[in-house]
């Protein structure tokens, strides 16, 4: 599969790749660039590894926050249910 370069430098990745692939308006592509010689460039999407070092990125700012995701969870469902009953009063 080919395209082409707009001359705004922008490149159209084709319907049927896009549904192949199954990207979206918005998601974030990797760009990795081959062979001078060849002009070749790969986009990659997200992968498994990507999301695994997001977590451990999230997990790392939570510990050194000092915060409890357990805790954190807890405290806003339990907020939550108060705002339920509250509303739920005639």
């Amino acid at each position: 599969m080919t395209t082409r370069l707009s001359t705004k430098g922008q490149v159209v990745i084709p319907a049927s790749a896009r549904r192949r692939l199954r990207l979206n308006p918005g998601d974030q592509l990797s760009i990795e660039l081959g062979s001078v010689r060849d002009r070749t460039l790969i986009l990659r999407g997200p992968g498994p590894d990507d999301l695994e070092q997001r977590l451990a990125k999230g997990a790392e700012w939570l510990r050194r926050q000092r915060i409890s995701l357990v805790e954190s969870l807890h405290r806003d469902r339990e907020r939550e249910r108060i705002s339920e009953k509250n509303r739920r009063r005639p």
